[in-house]
């Protein structure tokens, strides 16, 4: 089977503010209590008492998701 390439994009409707995160100021996503899907959370960083959510970028364009997204466009 020949390989197809998908080409794909994201897009935010804002950015506040770009940061570096020092490892010891990351922890890893909560299991339990949180309304996002946390599959797709790698952790949670702190930066000047806030809280900041850092998506795994890799899970969530994974060949398993990106072949739903492609289902769903065609």
């Amino acid at each position: 089977m020949d390989a197809e390439l998908t080409i794909l994009g994201t897009m935010a409707d804002a950015v506040h503010e770009v940061v570096e995160l020092e490892p010891e100021n990351i922890e890893k996503s909560p299991k339990v209590g949180s309304r996002w899907k946390t599959e797709f959370i790698s952790g949670i960083g702190k930066s000047n008492d806030k809280f900041i959510i850092i998506l795994d970028m890799e899970r969530i364009f994974s060949s398993s998701e990106t072949a739903l997204i492609e289902g769903k466009c065609a």
